[in-house]
């Protein structure tokens, strides 16, 4: 069947989407299945179909096509909404934010029991613009490589917004700052005991974005030198742990220098 169509959404609906939420905590992502009706309605959307669309033919079905149609522009709105909320969400505290269930990149982070569960923190001027920036992960994430990470970016009002994930080991990373508001992270993952690759991403306020990628093999000395002028670049970054429960009785005082992963 062909069919010309128009979905035009009222001005009300992303705010009508945003409300959605799961009852997680304040800052929590975690979207609720909708009754779809529901979802319609709030979001007012209508149907325009032009002349000799093909739609206008009634039949048994024509009601449940409609339905489906209108479901599917109800459920993609939502998704889209959500996703563009979370991430530009101002935030007081994204690790607080994070333990109850904040995640923009749908990684599964807290897969493991509170009693096994090693919260990561790294407090660091990522972009080079004189505010301090905050990375956050935990343990359930990480392998020999490393794990992933989410990166917060400090505003001027003492607030954060995620940046960008990336995966990477503390240990292996470091930031090259280049002009004011601008730097670049390389990190090197492991991909073997004597293999792995270099990557490089530039930091600004816009955004994180990749530059390069180079594989090394260490038991070559040319790559073995290209290693270690790259990663002698600046200081360490400076991670700090604290296991999950003692966070949730203290979150002030538990923090600790080191990965805390042993």
């Amino acid at each position: 069947m062909s069919a010309a169509a128009s979905l035009t959404v009222a001005s009300t609906a992303i705010a009508c989407s945003l409300r959605v939420r799961a009852g997680c905590g304040s800052n929590g992502w975690l979207l609720q299945t909708v009754d779809v009706d529901r979802v319609i309605l709030a979001a007012r959307l209508r149907l325009e179909i032009e002349p000799g669309g093909g739609l206008e033919e009634r039949g048994s079905g024509y009601d449940d096509r409609m339905r489906h149609l209108l479901g599917a522009g109800a459920v993609a709105l939502l998704s889209v909404a959500a996703g563009t909320a979370a991430a530009s969400e101002r935030l007081s505290d994204p690790a607080r934010a994070f333990v109850e269930g904040y995640d923009p990149s749908g990684n599964d982070f807290f897969a493991n029991v509170p009693e096994r569960t090693v919260l990561l923190r790294i407090r660091a001027d990522f972009d080079n613009d004189g505010i301090t920036d905050i990375a956050l992960s935990e343990s359930s994430t990480w392998g020999n490589a490393g794990g992933q990470w989410l990166l917060f970016r400090g505003q001027s009002d003492g607030k954060y917004v995620y940046w960008g994930t990336l995966f990477f080991s503390p240990s292996a990373a470091r930031v090259r700052t280049l002009a004011g508001g601008t730097s670049e992270m390389v990190l090197y993952v492991r991909k073997s005991v004597s293999r792995g690759t270099i990557h490089v991403y530039r930091v600004t306020s816009a955004g994180i974005s990749p530059v390069s990628d180079l594989s090394l093999d260490l038991d070559r000395p040319s790559d073995r030198e290209r290693y270690n002028e790259l990663l002698r670049l600046e200081r360490q970054l400076p991670v700090e742990s604290c296991r999950l429960i003692e966070y949730r009785q203290d979150a002030a005082t538990c923090w600790r220098p080191g990965l805390g992963l042993r």
